[in-house]
């Protein structure tokens, strides 16, 4: 005799079954097969307060998604079951591996997608991130934006610390594997805190900003985007405009012609 489902094994169920696409009566039949087992197509109409016709419809909307017992389909069966739930879990990896192929797929190509991205006259972005979380989700959507070199400028000292040196280093690995090129301006106090062999491994360029005063905050450059951090809340505003950014990088590339190179 088929094991009883309980509630709490139901529900993980039906959550697996909706992921897959399932109408809720196809989930309500595999439900139901699955806890009576094998059924006749009457009673198993009866036990659902469905129309034989209406049951039909829905079997074979749960068989084009591979969950019916190949069996059952045959003309002159006298029940009607389910497949096992062990391929519920193949069905949901295989969709799974599926999504996660498009995912990659999407991020590798999201560069030329924001490159063909043009905001022309449209209205200026500004958005306040404020806390870890929306800070570090805005430094990880900057390494799947960047279309080609990161530009940042300010105390990396600061920004690694605000960040935690592994997720910054984790994230540059990611960097590297898209083969985009870190860009530094830094201030003179950051210049023992990473080496120059680290920066070589980081593919990052470095100048320093010999003369500078101290301060804590820095700004990253990438795409059509700059933002700026505040570590010590920590805050962040992303600006997405075309003309400042612009004036941004105008700016950084004087600062960068007149930093001495090490």
């Amino acid at each position: 005799m088929p094991k009883q489902t309980t509630t709490s094994d139901i529900e993980p169920i039906y959550a697996a079954l909706n992921e897959l696409g399932l109408t809720e009566n196809e989930q309500r039949l595999y439900v139901t097969s699955l806890n009576k087992g094998p059924l006749s197509i009457s009673r198993l109409a009866e036990q659902l307060a469905i129309s034989r016709p209406n049951l039909y419809k829905i079997i074979d909307g749960l068989a084009a998604k591979g969950l019916v017992d190949p069996q059952s389909r045959k003309r002159y069966t006298k029940n009607f079951s389910v497949e096992p739930p062990t391929v519920i879990s193949e069905l949901l990896k295989t969709k799974r591996s599926s999504q996660s192929k498009i995912d990659h797929a999407f991020i590798e190509q999201l560069p030329q997608y924001m490159n063909n991205f043009k905001q022309g006259e449209g209205p200026l972005k500004v958005k306040v991130l404020v806390g870890r979380k929306d800070f570090e989700k805005m430094y990880i959507q900057m390494y799947e934006e960047a279309q080609d070199d990161i530009r940042f400028c300010g105390s990396l000292r600061e920004f690694t610390q605000a960040f935690g040196k592994e997720f910054v280093v984790m994230n540059v690995q990611k960097r590297l594997e898209r083969n985009v090129k870190g860009i530094a301006l830094l201030l003179p106090s950051d210049r023992d805190y990473y080496t120059a062999e680290e920066h070589r491994a980081h593919q990052r360029e470095v100048r320093y900003l010999d003369g500078f005063g101290e301060f804590l905050t820095s700004f990253h450059i990438f795409s059509n985007k700059v933002v700026f951090y505040q570590p010590k809340v920590p805050m962040a505003v992303l600006i997405e405009d075309e003309y400042i950014v612009a004036m941004m990088k105008c700016l950084y590339e004087g600062l960068w012609a007149k930093a001495p190179k090490t």
